[in-house]
């Protein structure tokens, strides 16, 4: 054999060596978290280390199991043409006392007409997910799997109850825009994080069917192309506010989980100039969440946001966070001086306090893990 032929063979042999070794780490993407931290469940599985969180994880999957399963069509009322649509209606919206019929924004004030909607029934499914995936990962008991499946079947693929990839209805504002959503509903699916990440979790420890993982595949495919591509997100994809960037967060998991990886990659490329040097500010400020009346909770939600996606960039960028740390870093030391420092914050916030300190701490817990 002629040695040009030989090394033909050889190139051959490595590259199919190197697509097959890539088509296997490119399946794994979906059979641990990316974002959940892995090693605290680990930690609890053994229950002797963390007893109360395996005894309170294990009680709420099992009135899960006892209860109804959370379907987008159990609702009562709806702007939408069916009940398969999610709908919502602004939170922060209320009822014009002077003009019935009109509605008002009062920002950070929730009007409870909002849990009469479907962010309700999306709570539903995220709890469910969360706790029964987490249940069978610490117990391995085939009850909370099989739950798990039929949860996720009822939502997102069964004809009787699923419901349609689009958010077309989230965030009405009654009696505006002939009742259709707004972009800013968009912030809500940010919840289809954490019901992507409890796939991942059990897919890791049962491998899902494959039709059933297709479908779930195809779901999350065509909700992040809707977005992507419709009027909601071309106006996303111009502005900046935590809004904008929870939604660059959002379409890289679903990309990412539906194996469409170049997509995912793309915005994950643009995120660091087009999000976080726009939003961050070099002292650590973020001006467009600085205007809200709940300044400090939205200063923080949108850091939490970029942390998450720090952690999703690490499938491409193990040292994602370590690129990006400057500004990051500058908005945890700027939020950082007021928290217990409350009076002399220079800017709205008009409830959370407390909940902010927590939730600052953990922010910071889960940073130190990226570095």
């Amino acid at each position: 054999m002629r040695v040009s032929n030989i090394l033909y063979f050889l190139l051959l042999f490595l590259a199919i060596g190197y697509i097959t070794a890539f088509d296997v780490e490119a399946k794994d993407r979906n059979r641990k978290p990316l974002v959940w931290d892995i090693n605290s469940l680990m930690q609890i599985k053994t229950a002797a280390i963390h007893p109360k969180q395996f005894e309170e994880i294990v009680a709420k999957a099992n009135d899960i199991c006892r209860g109804e399963l959370a379907v987008i069509t159990s609702k009562t009322v709806t702007f939408a043409p069916d009940y398969h649509y999610y709908c919502s209606i602004g939170p922060y919206w209320w009822p014009d006392p002077l003009h019935p019929g009109n509605y008002i924004n009062k920002d950070g004030q929730v009007n409870p007409e909002s849990k009469n909607y479907d962010n309700v029934r999306l709570g539903e499914l995220v709890n469910n997910c969360s706790y029964l995936s987490r249940a069978f990962f610490i117990t391995n008991d085939i009850r909370y799997y099989n739950v798990f499946i039929r949860q996720l079947k009822a939502w997102f693929i069964e004809k009787e109850t699923y419901m349609y990839p689009n958010f077309e209805y989230s965030q009405v504002v009654p009696g505006q825009n002939n009742n259709r959503g707004r972009s800013t509903g968009l912030i809500t699916a940010y919840d289809f994080n954490s019901v992507i990440e409890s796939i991942r979790l059990v897919n890791g420890v049962k491998r899902i069917d494959k039709k059933t993982m297709k479908a779930l595949q195809k779901w999350f495919l065509d909700f992040a192309q809707w977005a992507d591509n419709g009027s909601f997100g071309k106006t996303l994809h111009r502005i900046d506010n935590n809004i904008s960037l929870a939604f660059d967060v959002m379409l890289v998991n679903m990309y990412l989980f539906a194996g469409k990886e170049r997509r995912a990659k793309e915005i994950v490329d643009s995120f660091a100039n087009k999000r976080i040097n726009k939003q961050i500010k070099p002292d650590g400020s973020q001006p467009e969440e600085l205007l809200r009346t709940n300044a400090f909770s939205y200063s923080l939600y949108n850091l939490t946001h970029i942390v998450d996606f720090c952690y999703l960039a690490r499938y491409w960028y193990p040292d994602y966070y370590i690129r990006n740390r400057e500004r990051i870093d500058a908005a945890m030391c700027f939020l950082g001086q007021y928290i217990e420092n409350h009076d002399s914050f220079p800017y709205q916030q008009i409830s959370g306090w407390k909940t902010n300190e927590e939730n600052y701490n953990s922010l910071l817990s889960r940073i130190n893990n990226l570095k």
